[in-house]
């Protein structure tokens, strides 16, 4: 077991000649479920002197046909436009089905400073870790919780 990207669901299939098979990431929710949101997103900071040009760039790119592309490319990124999310490939494949469900629950990271450690960094390594045995999850836990501490 390992979590992945749906962007990387394309080679984890070819690896494993097909044979993979995708659940929800389990959680502490009432559900029972939990799962990160993307880490990539576009926003619009408050102090930016450039805030038509950056609500363009946003309005351009959360259209439907640009949209439909970023989602069905390489980057692998689900789609936030429920025209594009009922569409071919993720009404009909599996385990894309899993994941724009999973998103009516994710959560985002948080913003404070040890985030793109973990993110970039440590959060694979220490959670494949855990997976496997090799260290329990109190301690996969404590280690993703005192990097995004920045300690």
């Amino acid at each position: 077991m390992f979590i992945h990207h749906v962007g990387s669901l394309a080679a984890v299939r070819a690896a494993l000649k097909g044979d993979v098979k995708v659940i929800p990431m389990p959680g502490a929710t009432g559900s029972g479920q939990g799962t990160l949101g993307t880490m990539s997103g576009n926003v619009i900071l408050a102090a930016s002197h450039q805030q038509g040009l950056a609500w363009d760039w946003i309005s351009w790119l959360d259209a439907h046909k640009q949209m439909l592309k970023l989602s069905t490319s390489a980057q692998g990124q689900l789609p936030v436009l429920t025209s594009v999310a009922t569409m071919k490939p993720f009404s009909t494949d599996p385990a894309l089905k899993v994941a724009v469900a999973a998103e009516s629950y994710a959560t985002s990271w948080p913003g404070v400073v040890g985030t793109s450690t973990v993110v970039n960094k440590d959060w694979e390594p220490t959670i494949q870790s855990a997976f496997e045995g090799q260290s329990s999850s109190l301690a996969m836990l404590t280690t993703i919780a005192s990097d995004l501490s920045g300690r």
